[in-house]
Parts: C-alpha cells; structure tokens; sequence
C-alpha cells in the first residue's frame, strides 16, 4: 500500500492515528490498543466487497462500528502564507469529513431512545477525546470538532439490505 505524503494524506492519517488513541474509540471498537483501534478506521470508503459492487450485509455487519475519513470537497485543503519578520512559510489547514457508524447492538434496536441516547454519549466522549489529543504532539493539529449530521439510524427502507445501524458526521477542521 502507498505511503501517505502531503498535506491531504497526512492530515486523514494524522487524524486516523487521533481516533485510534481515543478511549471512547477503543470502546466502541472493543479494542484495547491504538494499532486495532486503528484497523477500524478508513481512508474516503470501505474495502471492495467481495463479489459485486455493493457490500452484503453480513460484510458491513463485520466492519462496524467504523470510521471513514476524507478531505472535505468544500475547503478540504489550503495553504496560506504567514509571514512575520524576515521570514515566511506557508501554513495547511483543512477540513475532514468524518463518518462514523455502529450496529446498533440487539438489545437496543427496539428501544429507540435508549439506542439514540448511547450512541449519543459515544459520539459526544469521541468529539470529547478528540479535542483532548488535538494539540499533542503526533496528533492532528485540530482548530474545531463538531457533529456536522447527526447522530441518525439507518432508514427503515435499507434495514433488510445494511441492518439496524447508527452513523454521525463529523466536521474536523486542522
């Protein structure tokens, strides 16, 4: 696979690596480490099914909870002069779009408020977690995290094809 390079690719891998030391992340993954916790993270979309062009259900059942990240079509990437004194440099900033999305967990699925309100919480304590490694070293440089969709479910009409399952967008700004 072809190594990251450039302020875009960086930026979805920095923030890929962000995620993935996130507890909340971890949780919600059920793993106990960043490098798996990172495993369930993508790059603009899902591996290619198996056989056709469209995943089953048992696939995306296998893949949640997930998180696809890409740069956003509007204002993903820039570079902009910042100059002081003698010298200048040009500084990146961007925006990512971030999906996020889980099975909502048998017990829940028929009890909607109880499903809306956990993955609420877990949205909430991944935005939370977010903000608290943004300016670390070896993290995405984050400016803003916000819940850009969302939390919502899966519509009654893909039930039978995706499953029961939840997603928010996030909006990450760098």
């Amino acid at each position: 696979m072809t190594d990251a390079a450039g302020g875009i690719t960086l930026s979805i891998d920095l923030f890929r690596t962000t995620l993935a030391n996130c507890d909340a992340w971890q949780t919600l993954t059920e793993t106990d480490n960043a490098t798996d916790a990172k495993a369930k993270t993508y790059r603009w979309a899902l591996p290619r099914p198996a056989s056709g062009n469209e995943h089953s259900r048992s696939e995306l059942e296998g893949y949640r909870p997930y998180c696809l990240v890409g740069v956003s079509p509007e204002g993903g990437y820039s570079r902009t002069m910042d100059s002081s004194g003698m010298g200048h440099a040009y500084m990146g900033s961007g925006l990512l779009d971030v999906l996020l999305v889980r099975s909502i967990p048998t017990d829940e699925i028929d009890d909607e408020a109880e499903a809306d309100l956990t993955w609420g919480n877990y949205v909430g304590e991944i935005v939370d977690d977010l903000c608290g490694l943004g300016g670390v070293g070896g993290y995405l440089a984050m400016t803003a995290a916000r819940v850009a969709l969302g939390p919502y479910r899966s519509p009654d009409d893909v039930i039978e094809a995706e499953g029961y399952w939840q997603a928010a967008q996030l909006a990450v700004e760098w």
